[in-house]
């Protein structure tokens, strides 16, 4: 994968993570008894520990383009959506919480319905909240957003590769949308990155480029968890640390979410996690989240990823994927306590290493 050439290894002291639960989570029945829903969800609860419960990951609603890391590249038809979530109700499957994943993985008493889906949405877009929302209700089911509060806050529009705005088909969510349906009970929030996580350098806010070599930025040098810039190890990891702290601080002064933990899920941007190689980064998340999601883990990486709690995630859009494609790959070892690798889903140009084609 491309971001393991840029990694600068540094002999550091891992730091100890901050612990941090974010979400407004409400308890799965508390949707599906809306007046909306379907009785077909209305799935018993069991003790029983199940063997895997399936992932899946969504971005935007609207029409896809057959731009390679587009915007809209990844997007979701509102056709393909509702006929995926009308096929998990008709299956029996109902929507957990990430706290209630958490405490699976760690293999605590808990008790769960017979076909648990965790459905969760990256970077937070308009549309998630206004199209998704009423098919979600409609099927008693719960879904998680994972926000990067640099989009929230408005500070990337005409600057992220000129792609984001907060009007169009497009639009990123800011806090005044997030908020009142995270209230509702329809909605968790979670953490996808904070100011500067989930930008394409240089295209990011100035704040973001202070003490970084700008001559490492590139169109394909666009992690900034992952890569160093030019710092030294100290400074790399105080800028990490800084960055994910006022996020999460952030997320929890808009919902209003009183902070204990580490109860967490993290969506990493781009699905790069660095396949761990750097000891402090990998160490860093597992302390501070419950779970760290990405859209692909490669057969190499596969033991490294179970040991830092890396979970794999079905990538849903580009299209073409709808209900049938979703039923072919539902079932799948990654999604086990144990895990696997998988690429089941993340498109072509990340598994080809394309960079401007990286999951977001």
């Amino acid at each position: 994968m491309i971001w393991k050439k840029k990694i600068t290894k540094i002999a550091v002291p891992v730091l100890v993570g901050l612990s941090l639960v974010i979400g407004l989570t409400a308890a799965t029945t508390s949707t599906a008894t809306k007046s909306t829903a379907t009785t077909s969800t209305t799935t018993k609860s069991t003790t029983r520990v199940p063997t895997q419960i399936p992932v899946l990951c969504f971005h935007d609603i609207g029409t896809p383009s057959s731009v390679a890391g587009s915007v809209d590249y990844y997007n979701v038809t509102l056709a393909n959506f509702t006929a995926e979530m009308a096929w998990l109700s008709k299956e029996g499957y109902a929507t957990i919480t990430p706290a209630q994943y958490t405490a699976w993985l760690a293999g605590k008493a808990e008790t769960l319905p017979a076909r648990p889906v965790l459905i969760t949405f990256d970077d937070a877009f308009t549309n998630d909240f206004t199209q998704a929302t009423p098919v979600l209700q409609k099927y008693g089911f719960h879904a998680t957003a994972f926000i990067v509060t640099g989009y929230a806050n408005g500070d990337y529009v005409g600057i992220d590769n000129g792609t984001n705005s907060t009007t169009g088909p497009n639009a990123y969510a800011l806090w005044s949308t997030i908020v009142p349906y995270a209230a509702d009970g329809t909605w968790t929030i979670q953490f996808h990155a904070g100011e500067c996580g989930h930008a394409y350098m240089p295209y990011a806010p100035a704040s973001c480029l202070t003490g970084l070599d700008q001559a490492d930025m590139t169109a394909s040098a666009f992690q900034y968890y992952i890569w160093n810039f030019g710092q030294t190890g100290a400074q790399y990891q105080a800028r990490v640390t800084a960055e994910t702290t006022a996020g999460l601080a952030k997320i929890q002064s808009e919902v209003g979410v009183t902070a204990s933990g580490p109860s967490t899920v993290f969506a990493a941007p781009f699905g790069a996690w660095g396949n761990g190689e750097d000891p402090w980064l990998t160490s860093y998340w597992e302390s501070t989240f419950g779970a760290v999601f990405v859209q692909s883990i490669a057969k190499s990486d596969e033991a490294t990823a179970h040991a830092d709690h890396v979970r794999y995630r079905l990538e849903l859009g580009y299209g073409a994927q709808s209900a049938s494609y979703l039923a072919a790959n539902i079932s799948n070892s990654a999604f086990t306590i144990a895990g696997s690798s998988s690429t089941v889903g993340a498109n072509t140009d990340m598994a080809a290493g394309v960079s401007m084609g990286q999951s977001r």
